[in-house]
């Protein structure tokens, strides 16, 4: 009879058959080279950019950038690829390519009382006091990124919207000396843009408003947009999914999640799309995308399947005022769906897209001045719908990735802390976790799990003890956003949200497909559900680092002491 048996390493409990025992043990602890001397590569600039995004959302002062700095540094060096990045012993500008001047004007802006709650916020966040910096700490990634960000903001806090006019920004403003032209930078980024989202699959919703005050031509450009949009996404039943309601007067659905698993098909549909003008019924359509758009039986997939749920309504105009639009709008939060809210022209009410869409507003709010300048937000739109990581809404989340496929997954920790198992039932999956930055990688976790076809499950306990007093950061928590972490952070009066219970925080997870195909099922668990002799972490020193192999022996004599009393017992 095979047994399985549980062990532990290093803050981590891997469960195998015995039969699995001489394989290898893959389990890691805490890998952070976003702050390593002379890191490079995409892996790192995404967790940085990631932790820069995190600072984002819970400062009230740093507005989002359009994905400015992650631009830059593919634009500057590559994402750190290119030979000179770290070549020149006397040059520490590093992936983002920090000028000695730009440096020296963050550190002059560390005593101005203007940006006193930023520099508050990067200690308490990032544990980094930037009064004690010097130019050469550039060469780590997460130093040179929060340098450039804030050099650019002590510039202007808004940041372009669109590429061409970041690309003049860059060129005007970063080095005393243009490094390279509008055109090149703008070549660059489309390129660096051009692979779209490796996500797994959405369950995509736009909600488009053809009143009256939109007109025929520009309900045109909002059918070009939603296109655009589409195109940054493989189409298809295991896919991304997409539906399109439509509403003035009344509400029409034009099709919905199920109807289309071909992009060529999903794009004519789109724009065949018919303007039909009237009133603007918001409210209705928020509605009607609430109870319907998201049914299994309309095509949306399964809560076992995790897959992300997000509604883009589109307006240019005013409806019913926010407290009416709130009310079906959060109806879909506390369902998992992540809304987003575009809004054209200056007519706009603002207090409405505030409470249609999630907070921080900074993050799922765009406005354009026009409908000719709704493309200028494709990017961003793209990056935070791909991004987001899905709140769980079960026990078990079971899916299929294949090679290089990723999900992003987030779940509240309750003040008893949860385990986390993965299985892999075909293939091989791992999975990095981390108790303070949506998708972890393998630049920036805190654990790493690697399961494997045959070889059990292999889990983590999460518990209080990840979550340390973080200075003056806390967590909020609301009723339909779950949880995240913030400093006294400015919302608008519109910004919803009621207290619902006191998680300790938000554990993140991203899920990576290793094979050509790839099925997992991964279990969550309110409390320490593992071993008892496993679920003591090691005291020394040691333990908050990956393991050595002195002491994945100490484990595997641990292995074997268990082994023999199953062979005598």
């Amino acid at each position: 009879m095979i047994r399985t048996h549980v062990m532990f390493c290093t803050g981590l409990l891997v469960a195998a058959s015995v039969g699995a025992l001489l394989t290898q043990v893959t389990c890691f602890q805490k890998k952070d080279l976003t702050t390593t001397p002379g890191s490079f590569g995409t892996t790192v600039v995404e967790a940085t950019v990631g932790r820069i995004n995190r600072l984002t959302a819970v400062n009230a002062d740093l507005l989002t950038d359009n994905r400015f700095i992650r631009r830059i540094a593919w634009v500057e060096t590559t994402d750190g690829n290119e030979a000179f990045t770290y070549s020149d012993p006397n040059y520490h500008g590093g992936i983002w390519r920090v000028d000695r001047n730009v440096y020296d004007i963050t550190l002059g802006m560390y005593d101005t009382p203007t940006y006193g709650s930023i520099f508050a916020d990067i200690e308490a966040l990032l544990e980094i006091d930037w009064n004690q910096t010097t130019w050469e700490d550039c060469r780590r990634p997460l130093y040179s990124a929060l340098a450039a960000r804030m050099f650019f903001h002590s510039l202007q806090s808004n940041v372009p919207q669109g590429l061409n006019s970041q690309a003049v920004f860059w060129r005007d403003r970063y080095h005393d000396e243009p490094s390279d032209t509008v055109e090149n930078f703008t070549r660059k980024v489309e390129n660096l843009e051009s692979e779209g989202c490796s996500v797994k699959g959405i369950d995509l919703v736009f909600v488009l408003d053809g009143s009256g005050s939109v007109g025929s031509a520009n309900f045109e450009k909002t059918k070009s947009f939603v296109s655009n949009v589409v195109d940054a996404f493989e189409i298809g039943a295991d896919q991304t999914r997409v539906g399109v309601i439509k509403y003035s007067s009344s509400v029409t659905v034009e099709f919905h999640l199920i109807t289309y698993s071909s992009k060529a098909l999903l794009k004519q549909a789109i724009g065949n799309i018919q303007y039909i003008g009237g009133g603007t019924q918001t409210v209705a359509a928020l509605d009607v995308m609430e109870s319907q758009a998201f049914l299994i039986e309309n095509g949306a997939r399964p809560d076992f399947n995790a897959v992300s749920r997000a509604a883009v309504v589109i307006t240019d105009g005013q409806s019913q005022g926010p407290e009416a639009v709130a009310v079906p709008a959060d109806r879909a939060r506390e369902k998992g769906i992540t809304m987003f809210a575009i809004g054209v022209t200056n007519n706009v009410n603002n207090d409405e897209l505030n409470a249609i869409a999630n907070k921080p507003n900074d993050f799922y709010v765009f406005h354009v001045s026009n409908f000719g300048a709704i493309d200028n937000i494709v990017a961003a739109l793209e990056e935070k719908t791909c991004n987001d990581p899905t709140p769980i809404r079960g026990p078990v989340v079971n899916n299929t990735l294949l090679l290089g496929d990723k999900q992003f997954l987030q779940q509240t920790v309750p003040m008893d802390g949860i385990t986390l198992g993965i299985e892999a039932e075909e293939g091989n999956v791992v999975m990095f976790v981390s108790t303070d930055t949506p998708n972890p990688n393998d630049a920036f976790y805190d654990y790493r799990l690697e399961a494997t076809e045959g070889q059990g499950r292999v889990e983590v306990f999460i518990g209080p003890e990840e979550f340390p007093d973080r200075g003056n950061l806390s967590v909020e928590t609301s009723a339909n956003e779950g949880s995240r972490l913030v400093r006294r952070r400015r919302q608008v009066s519109s910004q919803n949200g009621t207290d619902g219970g006191l998680p300790i925080g938000t554990v993140y997870m991203t899920v990576e497909g290793l094979e050509e195909t790839n099925d997992f099922v991964l279990r969550v668990t309110e409390g320490d559900v593992t071993e008892p002799f496993t679920t003591a972490k090691p005291t020394n020193a040691a333990s908050t680092l990956r393991p050595t192999s002195g002491y994945v022996g100490l484990v595997l004599g641990a292995i074997a002491a268990q082994l023999m009393k199953l062979a005598h017992g």
